[in-house]
């Protein structure tokens, strides 16, 4: 685990989830895929086909359950979290810089906590 900055809290961990659960993962995904929504004033711009998977569409993995003994967070179930998100960029492909929110609350961040990020193919000069 490499620490990429201490405030906001960043770090960066490797071989997080294997090949096999990488595989497992896609093969889950990839039939139930979307393209991208078409550009709208209020979306972010993104590139990429999307698959939304909860923890029992991948019972065969504890994902989840691996995330929380990492963060100390409580990210199993409807109450506790999104759906996991399956995102596929082609090369060049992009997700413009945006705040998260789920549109609940006075904050206007929304509610969201934290976002757990799983790159399952390499990433040249990744730069913060």
């Amino acid at each position: 685990m490499e620490l990429l900055n201490p405030e906001p809290y960043l770090v960066q961990m490797y071989e997080f989830i294997s090949d096999k659960w990488i595989q497992y993962l896609i093969k889950k995904a990839t039939p139930i895929s979307n393209a991208p929504p078409p550009p709208t004033p209020e979306a972010t711009p993104r590139s990429a086909a999307y698959a939304w998977l909860r923890d029992e569409d991948i019972d065969e993995i504890p994902l989840s359950l691996r995330i929380e003994h990492i963060t100390g967070l409580h990210v199993r179930g409807q109450e506790a979290s999104t759906d996991l998100q399956i995102a596929s960029y082609v090369s060049g492909g992009h997700v413009a810089n945006h705040v998260d929110s789920l549109g609940e609350g006075n904050d206007p961040r929304g509610d969201r906590v934290t976002t757990f990020l799983i790159y399952v193919s390499k990433i040249c000069n990744l730069q913060l």
